[in-house]
């Protein structure tokens, strides 16, 4: 459990074997006061079970908890919450490879305080529901590749949707190697375009 007087936490920071691999951490509590998430802090934990988050959190950085296989709850009240990953309500960004292959996240809120998924933001995660609200604007390469989503309303705020104009290149698409089967697009969206749903 780390206290709010402590305002971020960053990698190696609660490595206690060689290889992070190894480490045994399984719950992490961060309480009011935390407001940062360092750069790939809880990369390839795979004991890592259970994370709490404060709502004075508004910066998770690059890969924070990419590769934490055992991941099964994040958000602010982690035995309660209505989805796997539940973010606080001043998070900005979802950043790139946030989540990356953390396998067992099946379900994600984002609040509307998050203005981009980034690149690989939940690439690898087994995610067949996700909650995006109104203020989100851009959506990056792979976000949702891999995932098991079939179904995705996009907020009418969203003007940014990565595609590829280059035919060779589309497993960078948002929702490569997924199921999707439906999608509602916003109005802020005014073109539609090549590879932009291509998920084969």
């Amino acid at each position: 459990t780390i206290g709010g007087a402590l305002t971020a936490v960053n990698i190696n920071m609660f490595k206690n074997q060689y290889s992070v691999s190894d480490c045994v951490l399984e719950e992490v509590v961060l309480r009011e006061g935390v407001t940062s998430i360092g750069n790939s802090c809880f990369y390839g934990y795979t004991k890592l079970k259970k994370v709490t988050l404060p709502t004075t959190l508004t910066t998770i950085e690059d890969g924070a908890f990419s590769g934490a296989t055992a991941l099964e709850r994040v958000g602010m009240d982690p035995d309660h919450q209505s989805a796997d990953v539940v973010l606080p309500p001043n998070i900005m960004e979802v950043p790139y490879r946030a989540f990356y292959e953390c396998t067992l996240l099946k379900s994600a809120v984002i609040p509307a305080s998050v203005e981009r998924i980034g690149d690989s933001a939940f690439n690898g995660t087994r995610l067949t529901r996700v909650t995006l609200n109104e203020g989100l604007q851009s959506i990056g390469r792979c976000a949702f590749a891999f995932t098991k989503l079939t179904e995705l309303n996009v907020p009418a705020s969203v003007t940014d949707f990565y595609y590829s104009t280059n035919s060779d290149s589309y497993k960078n698409c948002v929702f490569y190697a997924t199921p999707l089967k439906k999608i509602t697009i916003g109005g802020a969206l005014t073109a539609v375009n090549i590879n932009m749903f291509k998920n084969q």
